[in-house]
């Protein structure tokens, strides 16, 4: 056997060695790389159906053939399948098809969450898919982990397309009276976003809405002044809401406006016939809660203005300067004391304002208030 030299050595030749780099390229490998990364055909309908696009949904759709089932077509995640993306994106021509030419597409499927098509649709706005899905006999009330209605998303968002959505959806027999699990009613979800028309429709419906109250008491009142939605609490109002309710945790509307900061909301709730002087079940009053929030205005309104005193005791005989510190208000300290708020104030168990000051601006509250008379 004929042997060759390399370098002055003898031996025989042998093949060079396949790097790993060579198999990892190879034709095969590279098929095989591919086919592992590539997108499913789950994926590819779900990512058409999210685009809009129809063509190219057909063609995945035509090339699966027999071996597609719906029941695996949806994200892992979240449990959406087709539809529920089709009718959150307002894709109604997917939705369509997908409801009129694809057997085995269930319109009331729900994903993980328990939302369905229904749902979807609702709580984007999509009143168009919402028709769409009614006139194909869907529930009208089905609940999401037995909690919210289509009505209850609708009404998570104002505007002309929510107010569509929600006539349409009380035109198909929707209840506005359901409650979720916290007691809220659909007009609650309304109030707290403030569309007055929205609102105005939910209250032709269902008239009784307006006194509704949660299972800690609050009503759609509350919840409106919370978030200073004045012309829905002057609806509500109209509407026969009392003006005063207390809460399970003693909170009134005007309690609510306060913490809000809407003094020409507070205003109208007093006209209205809503005390000023209530207080919480904590004992706090208006000027407690305006303290605590750094509501400067408020403070100067209840104090200058409507005579409450500055310096009021609530139950644990903590003042409005004591909440202030505690809460790390600076400028709400700085208020009170031009107010005339006592420095030196303490507690029923003889705490001093200084002694509450917390948070990153504890020694520039404590500088204050020494400048005021008050101890370190």
């Amino acid at each position: 056997m004929l042997s060759i030299g390399c370098s002055g050595m003898s031996g025989v030749v042998h093949p060079p060695k396949l790097c790993s780099r060579y198999i990892h390229t190879s034709p095969r490998n590279k098929k095989r790389q591919m086919t592992t990364n590539s997108p499913t055909t789950y994926q590819r309908i779900l990512q058409a159906t999210r685009e809009g696009d129809l063509e190219n949904l057909r063609s995945i759709i035509a090339a699966a053939g027999s071996t597609l089932h719906w029941a695996d077509c949806k994200y892992k995640k979240s449990g959406d399948t087709p539809l529920h993306v089709a009718a959150r994106e307002g894709h109604l021509h997917v939705l369509r098809f997908l409801c009129e030419e694809c057997p085995g597409v269930n319109p009331e499927v729900s994903n993980l969450d328990g939302k369905r098509p229904l749902h979807e649709a609702a709580q984007a706005g999509r009143p168009d898919v919402v028709l769409y899905l009614l006139s194909r006999g869907v529930d009208v009330d089905p609940l999401k982990r037995a909690d919210w209605t289509p009505l209850m998303l609708a009404c998570t968002r104002s505007g002309p397309s929510t107010l569509e959505t929600v006539r349409s959806l009380l035109a198909a027999g929707a209840d506005p009276r359901l409650r979720n699990k916290d007691g809220w009613t659909a007009l609650h979800v309304a109030a707290r976003e403030g569309d007055p028309v929205v609102a105005r429709c939910l209250l032709a419906a269902a008239p009784t809405l307006a006194t509704a109250t949660s299972r800690n008491g609050r009503t759609p009142l509350h919840t409106a002044a919370l978030h200073a939605r004045g012309a829905v609490v002057e609806l509500l109002l109209a509407a026969g809401c009392p003006p005063d309710p207390l809460d399970s945790c003693g909170f009134t509307p005007l309690l609510e406006a306060v913490r809000s900061g809407d003094v020409a909301l507070v205003q109208l709730l007093a006209l209205r016939g809503a005390s000023l002087v209530r207080v919480d079940a904590s004992g706090r009053g208006g000027v407690h809660l305006a303290a605590q929030a750094g509501r400067l205005p408020m403070l100067t309104f209840l104090v200058a203005r409507c005579g409450l005193p500055v310096d009021g005791c609530a139950g644990s005989g903590m003042s409005p300067l004591h909440c202030a510190a505690r809460e790390g208000q600076v400028l709400a300290v700085k208020r009170l004391l031009k107010l005339g708020a006592d420095a030196t104030a303490r507690d029923e168990q003889g705490r001093t304002v200084p002694s509450m000051a917390s948070g990153s601006y504890r020694d520039e509250i404590l500088h204050i208030l020494c400048k005021y008379g008050a101890k370190n």
